[in-house]
C-alpha cells in the first residue's frame, strides 16, 4: 500500500498551472492506492527512488508512505507511462 494523503494540500494554490499539476497528482495517486499487485508497486516504488534518489520514504506495517509534491515532473510522466503501458491494457480508467 501506498499512502499520498495530504501530498497536495497547500502546494501552488495561485497558479493555473500548480493547480493543473495538483489534479494530476491526486489522480495519479488515486490510480496507485488501487493497485493491489505487489510486482507492480515495486516498480513504482522503484521508479520514484530511482528518479528521486533523496526522496523522504516513511515505511511501517500498512505500507510505504511519499509525498507526492516531492517529486519531478519526469517522475509523474514516467509513472503515467508505466500504469499506462502495464495497467490500463488499452482501457480507459477514471478514478
Amino acid at each position: 500500500m501506498m499512502s499520498v494523503d495530504n501530498c497536495v494540500s497547500n502546494y501552488g494554490k495561485n497558479s493555473e498551472n500548480n493547480i493543473e499539476r495538483m489534479e494530476v497528482m491526486r489522480n495519479l495517486a488515486k490510480r496507485i492506492n488501487c493497485i493491489n499487485d505487489k510486482k507492480h508497486m515495486i516498480s513504482i516504488v522503484n521508479i520514484i527512488m530511482t528518479m528521486n534518489p533523496s526522496i523522504p520514504i516513511t515505511e511501517n506495517d500498512n505500507g510505504i508512505f511519499i509525498k507526492f509534491n516531492t517529486l519531478s515532473q519526469e517522475t509523474f510522466t514516467k509513472l503515467e507511462n508505466y500504469i499506462h503501458k502495464n495497467l490500463c491494457h488499452g482501457k480507459v480508467h477514471k478514478y
